[in-house]
């Protein structure tokens, strides 16, 4: 039980600081839009997958 007290108090504090944030350095919001795309790109695949494959088990998802 004390940590999850201590989770609540530690998101609480993060969530209610008044303190300025600073922008992303390039390098991670880089990564942020890579991983973003290789997902957006990754859903037509899997549903061109499901929709080609002869497995009834597959076909149900």
């Amino acid at each position: 039980m004390p940590n999850k007290m201590e989770a609540l108090f530690d998101y609480l504090k993060t969530r209610f600081d008044s303190e300025p944030k600073s922008n992303l350095h390039i390098g991670e919001a880089m990564g942020c839009w890579l991983y973003f795309t290789a997902l957006a790109e990754e859903i037509p695949v899997l549903e061109s997958a499901l929709n080609t494959t002869s497995d009834n088990v597959l076909a149900e998802y």
